[in-house]
């Protein structure tokens, strides 16, 4: 497996409240040795609430669910280990904003994102997204919880009005909004040469998928795919922090 991973802070913004983890993230006494046995985790989380609750939140969620994958042990499904996972997390953040006048409001999306035994596994709240690249065919696996992915299901909306809808950016589910939140998760058959793209709403809500496709499959260097999407993120204007993780089987 070869990965890369940047976040961008964006032309327009003064800070960042994208987060991300990698599988070398280990907090002190996870031992590196564990990883393949229990998943190779990777995490991106997009806060909102503006400076500082959106940055506290979306770090605090990766590290929580980071620290709380790689302690648990057991011969759980992972899947439901990472809905659990997320489900605890949103209660700790939700928690959080209640006690802390200064985090009232904060929230943040999160995409979980677990390999192992040649099977991906995953769990997400909110609109960041994970697709796969295969055989050059560019498929989102993920759904957004969203009020305008709604309307592209009803088939209201084109998949590339989602781009420029008013609505956009309202979101039907965030960790730290509630008390009790839904977790979308699924599992998937992986192979080799496999390309999976993590990205927050800061790429996707800019760049059109096609563009996106095309990026992916130009070039063979994987850090050199990473820059050209940050890169076109900028060119098209992106008003958000722009992260990426791309992972290659």
């Amino acid at each position: 497996m070869k990965y890369v991973a940047q976040s961008d802070i964006g032309a327009f913004r003064n800070f960042n409240e994208d987060a991300i983890a990698l599988p070398q993230s280990l907090l002190p006494g996870c031992l590196p040795e564990v990883v393949p046995e229990r998943g190779t985790l990777f995490l991106l989380a997009d806060g909102m609430g503006g400076a500082p609750a959106g940055s506290v939140a979306s770090n605090l969620a990766v590290r929580q669910v980071m620290h709380s994958f790689y302690q648990l042990v057991g011969t759980e499904d992972i899947e439901q280990r990472l809905v659990g996972i997320l489900e605890e997390t949103n209660h700790h953040l939700y928690d959080m904003s209640e006690v802390n006048p200064e985090l009232t409001g904060m929230s943040t999306t999160i995409l979980a994102a677990a390999f192992e035994r040649e099977q991906l596994f995953a769990a997400t709240v909110g609109d960041s997204r994970i697709y796969r690249l295969r055989e050059e065919q560019l498929e989102q696996l993920s759904e957004d919880q969203s009020v305008v992915w709604e309307l592209y299901r009803q088939g209201i909306i084109s998949k590339d009005e989602l781009r420029t809808h008013p609505r956009k950016n309202l979101l039907s589910q965030s960790l730290g909004t509630h008390f009790g939140v839904e977790v979308l998760s699924f599992s998937h058959p992986t192979r080799p040469g496999d390309l999976y793209l993590m990205c927050s709403d800061g790429l996707t809500d800019y760049v059109p998928e096609t563009d996106i496709a095309q990026l992916l499959c130009n070039g063979a260097v994987l850090d050199d795919k990473l820059q050209n999407l940050l890169a076109a993120a900028r060119r098209l204007q992106s008003h958000d922090n722009t992260t990426v993780i791309l992972c290659q089987l």
